[in-house]
């Protein structure tokens, strides 16, 4: 913004000086996150610090201006004994201005601007702020009036000096003071209009910075805030939801459900039982019970006859009745195929044409069969659906080592399930699993 327009918006604007404040802060005293009520100059005396406004950081010795606008995060760490005044004023169009003015005002609010500067001749810019704080102790109604005048004598040497220095205001990132101030206030009853208000600026205006920089609405993005932090408390706490709704700004249960499963795609209670399931998996680390269906090696285990000795092994006793049932079996069957095959009878008459109607036969059947094999009939929780008998892509939620030890490579899985520790274990190869998409945490889009 241009001098001469500064100057015309601070002829038309109401000035209310809000307070005046003389400080002090010892070597290695800090001052964190001071949020600007309204706007501020900010005038040092004596000492060095370094100054953050918002994320612009300024170091700072005796004699520097800097100004911030209302909504600024002020710190302060200093280096040596720093002493400071302060002070706080509130700049309000009147209703009855001009509307070229508004426009300007909403082109480039100098009350908002950011800048630090070390002015040239700091010392008539000193004699009017130490004026001004020993007149704003006063209380009287002529102090007051007082003040507003040496306020003025102050901001005209202040652009002054600007001008002679050729120094350019910062507009201020509302964007960066919208996302902090939704994420620090997101409990409290929020609307884009107060959010506006607290930065000084239109609803219109800050949305559509908010959308070109974000790629979302601010009421959106805070919604994605209170999904956020309410899972955290799902997962870290055994609160209710109605507690959970009150702390992150929901008036009840029912609004935080309905909001979270817009958000996170699953009800709040779903999202933390597959959360749980999903961390007790992670946990367990391919548990020795799992072994056998893992692409991951187990170690080799000598045999021995100590009675009861699948007791120190998890499934032992099901795992040794399972083989001796397999090798019964597998007796008995070649047993039946010996007598089978040894009494027999020797045809030999007309055997070509037996074998030639069943070869037709088996052929009919099969060709039969593979029609009505290529899809099935799978039973869900909301009702039947057919699928591919034998699919070609596979996209998986979970398992993904049963599907690995099954031969099948499936072309999506979850995040977490890329990352598990079993698989540099496994050594199954890396260029396999290289062309696996990660789909996403929750919600998850198979398609």
């Amino acid at each position: 913004m241009k001098l001469n327009e500064h100057i015309l918006l601070w002829n038309h604007v109401f000035i209310q000086v809000m307070d005046v404040r003389h400080k002090k802060m010892d070597k290695g005293e800090e001052l964190r996150n001071y949020r600007l009520p309204v706007s501020a100059f900010l005038y040092t005396v004596r000492g060095s610090a370094r100054v953050w406004l918002d994320d612009s950081v300024h170091r700072v010795d005796r004699f520097h201006v800097l100004h911030g606008g209302k909504g600024m995060c002020l710190s302060v760490m200093t280096e040596d004994v720093l002493e400071y005044y302060i002070i706080l004023y509130k700049a309000t169009l009147a209703l009855s201005g001009r509307k070229e003015i508004a426009q300007l005002l909403e082109k480039g609010n100098p009350f908002q601007n950011q800048y630090a500067f070390a002015p040239h001749y700091p010392l008539p810019l000193y004699d009017k702020v130490k004026l001004l704080e020993q007149e704003w102790h006063k209380g009287s109604g002529l102090g007051k009036l007082h003040v507003k005048a040496l306020f003025h004598h102050f901001v005209f040497e202040l652009l002054h000096q600007l001008d002679r220095q050729g120094i350019q205001p910062l507009k201020p990132d509302l964007v960066a003071q919208a996302v902090t101030y939704i994420c620090e206030h997101f409990s409290r009853s929020i609307t884009l209009e107060s959010i506006a208000e607290e930065l000084e600026c239109s609803t219109g205006h800050l949305s559509r910075l908010f959308k070109s920089k974000m790629h979302t609405s601010p009421i959106h993005y805070l919604g994605q805030i209170r999904a956020n932090r309410a899972a955290e408390l799902l997962m870290q706490t055994d609160a209710t939801l109605q507690e959970i709704a009150e702390r992150v700004g929901y008036p009840d249960a029912h609004s935080l459900s309905r909001s979270f499963k817009k958000y996170k795609g699953l009800s709040p209670v779903r999202f933390k039982k597959e959360r749980q399931q999903h961390i007790q998996a992670q946990d367990q680390d391919m548990p020795q019970t799992k072994l056998k269906y893992a692409l991951q090696r187990t170690a080799f285990t000598r045999y021995t006859d100590i009675d009861y000795q699948y007791r120190y092994h998890a499934e032992g006793d099901l795992f040794m009745h399972g083989r001796g049932k397999i090798t019964a079996m597998m007796i008995m069957l070649c047993l039946s195929l010996m007598l089978g095959a040894c009494s027999a009878p020797t045809n030999t008459n007309g055997s070509s044409q037996t074998k030639a109607n069943h070869t037709a036969t088996s052929s009919n059947s099969d060709g039969q069969a593979a029609v009505q094999a290529q899809t099935r009939t799978v039973k869900t929780l909301k009702g039947d659906v057919e699928v591919p008998a034998n699919p070609k892509r596979v996209a998986s939620d979970q398992y993904m080592g049963h599907l690995l030890k099954l031969g099948i490579i499936p072309v999506g899985v979850r995040s977490f399930m890329l990352n598990e520790a079993w698989i540099d274990q496994s050594g199954y190869p890396k260029e396999k699993l290289a062309g696996i998409k990660d789909l996403g945490d929750f919600p998850m889009d198979l398609e």
